[in-house]
């Protein structure tokens, strides 16, 4: 008598490991609240979101269409923050124009 619940396998060789992704729910969210630096990482994620919302929803400048912002790194003691970001366009003018329009609208973010 064989056993019925495992299948066979060929002699030499292995399973193949199949990748399970990793899906953090609320309650697992909440575990990582207390490591060090979770509070800087949370404020880097909201305000990336609401630059992204501002570019995307209250700047009107067609300059700026191919923009996305791509790092923020905010200073230790929250009073500066450096932006990164990237214009998604092979033209070199359309780059300058993005860039001087970013410059323009720097006050307003």
């Amino acid at each position: 008598m064989g056993n019925r619940h495992h299948p066979r396998r060929v002699r030499g060789t292995d399973p193949v490991p199949v990748p399970v992704p990793v899906v953090l729910n609320e309650i697992e969210e909440d575990l990582y609240e207390d490591r060090p630096g979770h509070r800087l990482e949370r404020l880097t994620h909201i305000l990336k979101e609401e630059l992204d919302a501002v570019l995307r929803d209250e700047i009107a400048d067609p300059a700026l269409s191919a923009v996305r912002f791509a790092t923020l790194e905010i200073s230790v003691d929250y009073r500066n923050v450096r932006v990164g970001w990237l214009i998604l366009s092979p033209d070199r003018r359309a780059r300058k124009e993005a860039a001087a329009a970013l410059d323009r609208a720097a006050g307003f973010f």
